[in-house]
């Protein structure tokens, strides 16, 4: 399933880039993210709890930050596996500068499995803009607290 979308960001990009890359900050907007923990640098151990329509679990896996351009482009790596079934992506990040703001723009793919994927691609789809949508709005908060 492909995974694309931009977000535009009222703070500058160094200030955009740092939420992006701060595993705190990541940890509090992650939807359904019950913890993320730095194993090694751009490494993170990940617990998640999500539902999709009548499916429901909690997921552990890992997040991988990699391909860093600091602060342009990077790539994430998610791969969780709960008792639903598993998920792996891999997104594409860039930044750019856009007036006095930033736009983060991703694009990528995940391949899931398991009971998850019985739900089918539109739902799916459905799911995976939802929440890349609560990810950024949280985030473009967090990002306004660390500028305000």
């Amino acid at each position: 399933m492909e995974l694309a979308g931009k977000h535009r960001f009222n703070q500058g990009q160094e200030t955009v880039w740092n939420a992006l890359t701060d595993a705190d900050v990541l940890g509090r907007c992650i939807p359904g993210c019950q913890g993320l923990k730095e194993v090694e640098e751009n490494r993170y151990d990940l617990t998640t709890k999500l539902g999709i329509g009548p499916i429901r679990g909690t997921f552990d896996g890992s997040v991988v930050l990699e391909d860093i351009q600091e602060p342009d482009h990077f790539t994430i790596k998610i791969n969780a596996k709960g008792p639903a079934g598993f998920a792996n992506v891999t997104i594409g990040i860039d930044l750019s500068a856009d007036g006095d703001g930033t736009s983060v723009a991703y694009n990528g793919e995940a391949v899931v499995g398991g009971s998850v994927a019985g739900v089918g691609q539109r739902m799916l789809g459905g799911v995976a803009k939802m929440i890349a949508d609560q990810f950024f709005k949280a985030l473009s908060k967090e990002a306004d607290k660390s500028a305000g």
